[in-house]
């Protein structure tokens, strides 16, 4: 709400100064009184008036001074003043009246309305005088503002004229950059011999570059192919290979880059060779567009044409070991056979039986020399299978110490082994890793002057089995120690000479290794400082876990039957062949009841340990159709079910099962169960399908 003006009223007397406010009261102004010259000065400085109504006759201080005083202060000098006096005046008091700041001059008695309406016309200047004091400040306030803002588009400007030359700077040196770097790729890709191509899947065109051009035999300036035609240009027998490429390139990828790759054959028109080419290519999606398919072509037949020269000789060479590891055999048994005659037949006489132990001695060397031959050819043909079975590792060590100990004799050597109280069980082929650890045993006596040292470490480490074999022997050059392992590899043949060996002990143990998930390592101080070797095999979790559940280390029970599980749960009846060959058992296994019919028709089993709950056909069935079988009589078959209640064992009963067994099975129930039938089988109390076993609460 706006401000009323002000009106200040100066008199002497009360009632005048009454009467003026009842005279000025309609015209909406603020009125503010004096009595003295002293309260009139005093309110000028607390407010601003828009008129001033004065009193020339006033004790003390008169209107005239008091007006002289108004005007010569800069703030109050602009404020009209109107005098009033009771008096007559002559010309010369009037001119002092003006002289002193008077705009007009009153007489007593006022006429009221020639009072309202000089008030008003000073109100409504002081209004209007106030308005345009305002306009004023804001018209500077706009221009202030407006210098402000030119001010900063000056340096936004300034700041973006800058940023426009900088960015065409660095623009003009990214243009002369990617210039220079598509000339090094047309050099580099004409020195590859590697062409380009982009696929159009809307058009089915092929545009290519020169380079490719000369690779698929077209003429140079061949820009563009269509597919159809390209496929005229394929090997018949890689037809069916390119058109999959083609297919899948033509494919819209959403999800981001798709590389593929393929190598096949073209006749190429030009001179109708055959070629090798090699195409890598990738879909790149382009936003608000058709993705865009690109890619590079590499002739490749030189390599083609070596790797089947390097797969030729290598086929030789293993064609040429196994003849001659099977050629060296021929000769080997009949001699090992003499030898065992004269031992037998007669007793030697002392001057021949060291001949004897030569040939003998000997004989066994070379037969352990051509089974590494014929081991190294088979794992490079792919044709070794590990037979893996639960095993102690330090069983398996112990039998590789007695393997190596004819020759840790010999030398005079002083073997030290440490094992960890606790057993460490593996899933391995026991012969073959004994066969490892026995070489490394072998090459640290056979690498160490006479009475050395030899240390094996057994341990445990976190899930892996680790195995460590140090000598205090020849050492082994840094140079050396990543060739070790390659096969024919000897570290020096001056010893090697001396001490015997092919090289290929070291290059099968490294392959028996990896077939076991494991790896193995050599290390040296370097030429006569010794050397170690290490090796290391996954622990199976699910023995140990099977082993820790039974609560046995190594006195497990032993049995030996042919045994079939059937559970259509890969997981349980691995873990259940695991325990029960654990035990000493043959077992088969299989998945459904079809396939446990056939397996026990072909194996005739003479435990079967089968699950009822079976796809293409239930457990009571097969249990049936086993039971009808003429050798089906002697079987003991045993149901491993979830179904624990009365009338699901006589269910078990009438389809011929021996034994009832709720899952989950309690391993040591288990155990104890076919412990019970081996020793009924070995006498002490007869197999008879359907007699309970001591196992009650499992039984049926």
């Amino acid at each position: 709400m706006a401000e009323l003006v002000k009106i200040l009223l100066v008199d002497d007397q009360v009632r005048n100064l009454e009467a003026l406010q009842a005279v000025l009261h309609p015209s909406g102004c603020r009125l503010i009184t004096a009595q003295s010259a002293d309260e009139a000065l005093l309110a000028l400085l607390q407010h601003d008036f828009a008129a001033i109504v004065l009193d020339i006759r006033m004790p003390g201080m008169d209107g005239l001074e008091l007006a002289k005083l108004i005007k010569g202060r800069r703030r109050t000098r602009h404020v009209p003043i109107l005098f009033l006096t009771a008096h007559l005046m002559d010309e010369r008091d009037v001119l002092a009246g003006y002289q002193a700041g008077a705009v007009d001059y009153l007489t007593k008695p006022i006429d009221p309305n020639i009072l309202r309406a000089k008030i008003n016309i000073f109100a409504d200047l002081h209004r209007a005088s106030q308005a345009l004091s305002e306009t004023n400040v804001q018209l500077q306030q706009e221009v202030t503002e407006r210098e402000r803002v030119e001010n900063e588009l000056r340096e936004v400007n300034q700041q973006l004229e800058e940023r426009v030359e900088a960015r065409t700077a660095e623009l003009v040196q990214a243009h002369s950059v990617l210039a220079a770097s598509e000339e090094r790729l047309r050099i580099a890709l004409a020195a590859g011999r590697m062409g380009t191509w982009e696929l159009d899947a809307a058009k089915r065109v092929c545009h290519l570059d020169e380079v490719q051009c000369r690779l698929l035999g077209l003429p140079p300036r061949t820009q563009s192919i269509p597919l159809d035609t390209l496929l005229l240009l394929t090997f018949p027998e890689d037809d069916a290979t390119v058109r999959r490429a083609i297919d899948l390139a033509l494919k819209t990828n959403v999800d981001g880059a798709q590389d593929y790759t393929y190598e096949f054959r073209i006749v190429r028109p030009s001179d109708n060779a055959v070629r090798w080419l090699l195409v890598s290519g990738r879909t790149i999606p382009v936003e608000h567009g058709l993705p865009r398919r690109i890619g590079v072509t590499f002739d490749i037949t030189d390599r083609k044409r070596d790797e089947h020269t390097l797969q030729e000789a290598d086929r030789r060479k293993n064609d040429f070991l196994a003849t001659l590891a099977h050629e060296l055999r021929n000769p080997l048994a009949p001699i090992r056979n003499a030898v065992e005659l004269l031992r037998m037949k007669s007793q030697l006489p002392v001057d021949k039986r060291g001949p004897a132990e030569v040939i003998d001695r000997q004989t066994r060397a070379l037969t352990r020399l051509v089974d590494d031959l014929l081991d190294i050819s088979r794992i490079t043909q792919n044709r070794l299978e590990l037979r893996r079975e639960p095993a102690s590792l330090s069983a398996i060590v112990e039998a590789a110490i007695e393997s190596s100990r004819p020759l840790i004799d010999s030398g005079g050597h002083t073997l030290e082994v440490k094992v960890p109280d606790e057993p460490i069980v593996l899933l391995a082929d026991v012969t073959r890793l004994a066969q490892v650890i026995s070489n490394l045993l072998n090459n640290a006596s056979r690498y160490s002057d006479k009475k050395g040292h030899i240390h094996v470490d057994v341990r445990r480490e976190a899930e892996q089995a680790v195995v460590r074999v140090t000598d205090e022997g020849i050492g082994i050059p840094a140079a050396m120690l990543n060739r070790v392992f390659d096969m024919f590899v000897q570290v020096d043949r001056a010893h090697e000479r001396g001490r015997g060996g092919l090289g290929v002990g070291l290059a099968l143990s490294k392959q028996l290794v990896e077939m076991h998930g494991g790896t193995i390592t050599g290390h040296s101080p370097g030429p006569g400082l010794g050397s170690t070797f290490e090796l290391r095999i996954p622990i199976a979790p699910e023995v140990e876990a099977s082993v820790r559940a039974i609560g046995m280390k190594d006195d497990l029970p032993t049995s030996r039957f042919r045994m079939l599980v059937v559970d259509d749960n890969k997981d349980s009846v691995d873990s259940l062949s695991t325990l029960l060959r654990l035990m000493g058992n043959d077992v088969h296994m299989a998945y459904d009841g079809v396939e446990a019919v056939h397996a026990a028709h072909m194996y005739r089993p003479d435990i079967v340990l089968l699950d009822v709950g079976l796809p293409l056909q239930n457990g009571y069935e097969a249990a049936r159709l086993i039971r009808s079988e003429p050798w089906g009589s002697s079987v003991v078959l045993i149901a491993l079910t979830g179904w624990g209640q009365e009338q699901d064992r006589r269910k078990s009963r009438e389809a011929g099962f021996d034994h009832h067994l709720v899952k989950p099975v309690d391993p040591k129930a288990l155990m104890v169960l076919v412990s019970e039938l081996f020793h009924r089988s070995r006498g002490v109390v007869p197999i008879v399908p359907g007699t309970p076993s001591v196992l009650t609460s499992e039984s049926r």
